[in-house]
Formats: C-alpha cells, sequence, structure tokens
C-alpha cells in the first residue's frame, strides 16, 4: 500500500495563521519540487529554476515570472540529462549558464530573458583530468560587453557575454588551469610560469609583464593604482597598476601562508595560518600599505572569516564564533565578543551600524556595542529541516572528521581553502551589497540615472533607476557567490569522496548552494530575513521568513507554510512592496495535491508528498 506523506499541522491552526497574516497576493503551482534559484532579474521579474524532490534530483523546468502577479512571462524544459545549470551572469535581458554535464563536459548556455530563447552556446573542453575549471567573469562596467573567460588546459579564451562571439584568445603558462588567471571582477590577471601580467581586455595581451611568482590561490587586490599579490614564499608584494614595476616586498614572519587579502584605510589586512609544530594557527596581519611594514599581527583561536571593517580607528573582524574589535594602529584587541558556541556559522558577514556591529551568520544574527563589545540583541534561528542549515548538512556526512583528516594527511588543503573560500564570499559579498545600496541612493536622491546605466537598467524616473540598479547589483552578488562556491565545490567532493558518500553529493551540492547563495538576496541598509521554524507541537509547526531591524535589533516573524519536507528554504522579500515570495505548501488545506507516486532513495517505499506552490505574500515588518 502506497504511504503518503501528508501535512501534520491541524486545520485549525492553518486557519488561525493564514487569518493572522492575510490572504496570498498570488499563488503558482510548482508540483513535488526543489529550487535550484530563486532570483530578481530586476524590480519587476523573478527567474526561477526547478529539480525534482526525488532520488535522482531531476533537472526541470525554469522559468521568469512578473514579480507583481505571478504571471508566468516563459517556462522551458530543461533536459535531465544536462547535469547541473548554474548561473554565471545575469542582466535584465540576458542569463548565461554554466551546464555541467555528467560526463564531466560543460557547456556554456545563453538566454533571452525577454523570451527564454537560446542566444548562443559553446562547449569548453573536458580536461584531462579532473573537473572543468570554472569561468572567470570579467566586468569593467565600461562601453565594452562583459567578458567570460574559458580556461582549457593551457588556453583560455574571452567570449563576448551578449552573442558568444570569441574575441581573443591567450597562451597559459605551462601549468594551465585556474592557477593561471586570476580577476577581482574587473581586471584581469595571468599569474603563470613565474611572470604576473596584467592581461589587456581588448585584445588578451598582455599590458605588462613582472617577474614575481605570485601565489595562485589568493586573489590579488587593487586600488590606487596599484595591485597587491601573495607570493609563494609568505611574502606580499605591492606593484604599479600601470606597468607592473615592484613598489615593495616583505616576507611575513613566522612561514605564514596567506589565505586571503583585504585592503582597509592605509592597511593590507593578510590572513593566512602559521604552522608550528604540526599545528596550524590562524593569524591576522595589517601592513602598512605604503611601504609594507608590518603594523600588527592577530591571533585567533579559529579562523578569521568575515569581511574586515576598519572605521575610526578600529578594525572589526569576526570568526566562526567571535567578533573582535582591533584598534587599527597597535592591533590591541579592544573586545572579543562570544556569539555563539554552536560550531559552525557560515559565512559570517559583519554590519558597522551607528553605535553598533552586526554579526550576521547562518543561523545567527547578533549585536554588539561599537565601544565595549557589550551584547545588545542575539537572534537564533531554527533551520527548516536537517537539508537546510550548514552544520546539519556536515553533521548527516559519515565520517566527515576522519575524511578531512584523512585527506589533509595527504596533502589536501581542504580546511585552508574552505576558510578562503568563505573569506572570499564573504568579502564579495560585503563589497557587491555596498555597491548596489551606493548606487541605489544616489540615483534615487540626486535623480542622476547614469549609475543605473552602468548596471544595465535605464530609466528616466530616478526612482525607477534606482530600484533597477539594486535589483542588478544584487544579482551580480548572487553570481559573484555562485563561482566561487563553483571553486568550494571541488574541494568539497574530495572529502564527500574520501568518505564513501558519493551518492549525497548532488544533494549537498543543491542545497549549500541554495543556502550560501541566497544570502545576497537577504538584506538592505536596514533588515536581513532568513528562513526560520517555529515549533510548538507536532500540530503547530511551521516555517517562515523572519526580518530583523539591523538599527535597533527587533525582529518580526512571517508564518508562510507549515513544516514539510525541505520546502521553505527559498525566499525573497521585497522590502519596499512589504511582500515576500516564499516556496512551500501554504496556509490552505483546500488546496493540498498529492503527488504521483516516487522513490526518494535506494530501495525505499514509494511515497506521495503535498504539491508545493511558489506564493507570494504579505510580510510583517519589526
Amino acid at each position: 500500500m502506497p504511504a503518503d506523506q501528508p501535512v501534520t499541522a491541524s486545520p485549525a491552526q492553518l486557519e488561525r495563521r493564514l487569518e493572522a497574516r492575510g490572504p496570498a497576493r498570488w499563488k503558482v503551482p510548482l508540483g513535488a519540487v526543489l529550487i535550484e534559484r530563486l532570483m530578481w532579474l530586476d524590480s519587476d521579474r523573478v527567474y526561477v529554476a526547478l529539480r525534482a524532490d526525488s532520488q535522482k534530483l531531476e533537472n526541470l523546468d525554469h522559468l521568469v515570472l512578473d514579480g507583481e502577479t505571478g504571471r508566468i512571462l516563459w517556462r522551458r524544459e530543461r533536459s535531465q540529462r544536462d547535469g547541473r545549470y548554474r548561473i554565471l551572469y545575469a542582466t535584465s535581458d540576458l542569463l548565461l549558464f554554466a551546464v555541467d554535464r555528467p560526463n564531466g563536459a560543460r557547456t556554456v548556455e545563453a538566454l533571452d530573458v525577454a523570451t527564454g530563447n537560446a542566444r548562443w552556446a559553446m562547449e569548453q573542453r573536458r580536461p584531462r583530468r579532473g573537473e572543468p575549471t570554472p569561468p572567470i567573469l570579467v566586468d569593467d562596467a565600461g562601453d565594452e560587453p562583459a567578458r567570460l573567460v574559458l580556461i582549457e588546459g593551457t588556453r583560455a579564451q574571452a567570449v563576448d557575454v551578449t552573442d558568444g562571439t570569441v574575441l581573443w584568445r591567450r597562451k597559459l603558462g605551462s601549468s594551465g588551469g585556474a592557477g593561471g588567471l586570476q580577476s577581482n571582477g574587473s581586471v584581469l590577471w595571468d599569474a603563470n610560469g613565474g611572470v604576473f601580467s596584467r592581461v589587456r581586455l581588448s585584445d588578451g595581451g598582455s599590458v605588462w609583464d613582472s617577474r614575481i611568482e605570485v601565489a595562485d590561490h589568493v586573489q590579488p587586490q587593487a586600488e590606487d593604482g596599484r595591485v597587491y599579490v601573495a607570493t609563494p614564499d609568505s611574502g606580499i608584494a605591492a606593484l604599479r597598476a600601470d606597468d607592473g614595476s615592484t613598489v615593495w616586498r616583505t616576507r611575513l614572519p613566522g612561514g605564514a601562508v596567506v589565505n586571503s587579502l583585504q585592503l582597509g584605510a592605509g592597511s593590507l589586512f593578510v590572513r593566512g595560518h602559521e604552522e608550528s609544530d604540526g599545528r596550524s594557527r590562524p593569524v591576522t596581519m595589517s601592513l602598512d600599505l605604503d611601504t609594507g611594514a608590518l603594523r600588527w599581527t592577530h591571533h585567533t583561536a579559529t579562523p578569521s572569516l568575515s569581511n574586515l571593517i576598519e572605521e575610526d580607528g578600529v578594525v572589526y573582524h569576526a570568526t566562526a564564533s567571535e567578533v573582535y574589535a582591533l584598534d587599527a594602529a597597535t592591533g590591541k584587541e579592544r573586545f572579543a565578543t562570544p556569539v555563539t558556541d554552536t560550531g559552525r556559522s557560515f559565512p559570517v558577514h559583519l554590519r558597522l551600524m551607528e553605535d553598533h556591529v552586526v554579526y550576521i551568520g547562518e543561523l545567527l544574527v547578533a549585536g554588539v556595542e561599537r565601544s565595549t563589545g557589550t551584547s545588545i540583541f542575539h537572534h537564533g534561528l531554527t533551520p527548516i529541516s536537517p537539508e537546510t542549515s550548514l552544520n546539519a548538512l556536515d553533521v548527516s556526512i559519515p565520517r566527515l572528521k576522519e575524511a578531512l583528516e584523512a585527506t589533509q594527511s595527504s596533502g589536501s588543503s581542504f580546511t585552508v581553502g574552505e576558510s578562503q573560500r568563505y573569506q572570499t564570499l564573504s568579502n564579495s559579498y560585503a563589497r557587491q551589497a555596498q555597491s548596489y545600496r551606493t548606487q541605489a541612493f544616489m540615483a534615487s536622491s540626486s535623480g542622476n540615472t547614469s549609475m543605473a546605466d552602468s548596471a544595465r537598467f535605464r530609466s528616466m524616473e530616478a526612482q525607477s533607476a534606482a530600484n533597477r540598479a539594486s535589483r542588478h547589483a544584487e544579482t551580480m552578488a548572487t553570481v559573484e557567490m555562485s563561482l566561487s562556491i563553483m571553486n568550494l565545490a571541488s574541494q568539497l567532493q574530495e572529502v564527500w569522496k574520501a568518505a564513501g558518500i558519493q551518492s549525497t553529493i548532488e544533494r549537498q551540492q543543491l542545497f549549500r548552494d541554495s543556502i550560501v547563495s541566497g544570502y545576497t538576496l537577504s538584506e538592505n541598509d536596514r533588515y536581513v530575513y532568513r528562513p526560520h521554524s517555529r515549533y510548538r507541537s507536532a500540530d503547530d509547526h511551521f516555517s517562515g521568513v523572519q526580518v530583523m531591524d539591523l538599527n535597533t535589533g527587533r525582529r518580526a516573524f512571517t508564518y508562510l507554510s507549515p513544516s514539510y519536507r525541505a520546502y521553505g528554504l527559498w525566499n525573497l522579500v521585497d522590502f519596499e512592496k512589504g511582500l515576500v515570495i516564499h516556496h512551500g505548501v501554504g496556509l490552505q488545506p483546500d488546496q493540498y495535491h498529492y503527488s504521483e507516486l516516487r522513490r526518494m532513495a535506494p530501495r525505499a517505499p514509494k511515497i506521495r508528498t503535498v504539491e508545493s506552490y511558489l506564493i507570494a505574500s504579505p510580510i510583517r515588518m519589526p
């Protein structure tokens, strides 16, 4: 006899929650699906990609709909044989995907946003060993089109994202691969063969070549006519951006291995670890931008994972469990405030408010006073299901600790690499979020539409321009996250394979990608939101969205659907319209319909589940 998996919330509780929240503005039936991607394309249109909620997680349709009315503008089928789709680039008129085939090959495809029709497609050749190298997106926000750089062995080629035209090809050093090319999003460098070169975006030639070996896992930083790079010998170098000549070079103490660089106000922050007696000790250092002289060193028990903020002579950063404030001149701790003792809380992002600093983690938002570190608010969040938090996903991997130790003992840099990736994710997140906040403010306050034009959204009305610029920058923040996640996934696979759990990789990737990518759409100047689950009893267990005010610490929860499977992870909030777009079963039991029979795991009995919707609902604000 087939088993049905019912909704456990009682009709009385459903009616009560619906009456308190208010009716949905629109609902789009989706079926027994998981959301692979949910994102704004501009202020009006929403992109949705679906996967089957089944054992094999088959590709399903992707679609674009009107965010105001829920009307589907187009819907296109994706082949179940295509493999994983990842968004590389998105504007108001173009969507660019990397499609990873089951055989290891990769196709890059571009779709027209208005129609969903294909614009162009190109194969990226499969390497002899390993996975295809993640593409590099370079967009200098000028008149030239964005370029997607594909790496095939020891050759790179740049493609115009608008029409797929190959603009140039460049031969890389003998090592080839991802280590050769590096980018901060607007400038491209080639670090192969002991020569560091700035690549000319117009034809792929070298603007200059510098005889310096660069650590290929550390993203260079560029500002005020200089480029800052890490070298494999525990060194840091500053080069002139116009000719590549050396301004200064310095060696870090303790043989420090560099994970990431970040620019501050007059300082270059270096994060990494020192090896001593077979142990790795996390460290953050501050170097003088003009001379490269070491200003100070700060050690922490666990790696610093957040963005670093320097303001009013204080540097703020955070590990997975503590917020630190350091004297910018000396590195002396002003405070170290614990915010959680539950382990992982990645990625960690800091926001600086008028009188406090806010720690934003996966399942925690906390505020501490800027001057004393005193805790002023602390909001924990409950995952929608065991599959919808990074910590729970880790726990679900059998023998994770042993697998990590085994891969590390054989020379793997998984743990170091993971820390570096999350530092990069957080830095990218902070930079992109600040960019769209600035664009929106300037466009709306000055009436200057050039801000929006540079973000490819043209409008004669300043407020419309602000909204569009904001949406585009949010989208590009998601894209930058996605590219970083592609790199992170390759390291995660090393652990999963070592743990003998290859069959879990696809589901792990889907939820990890969803969790981390969703962060980039989850805040504005004043608010941050997260999916949240509330449990009072078996028949009163609901998922929804919790919105937290970063200024006051107040919070408000909106009930959206009864807790059901992994539904409820994906949400989009429009703060101006007081609207949340949510994936779930909804609060109206007369609209619950069971799916066809399907198997959720090998040799498991077939079951039927309640089909899901994409629902736009009013949202409570604190």
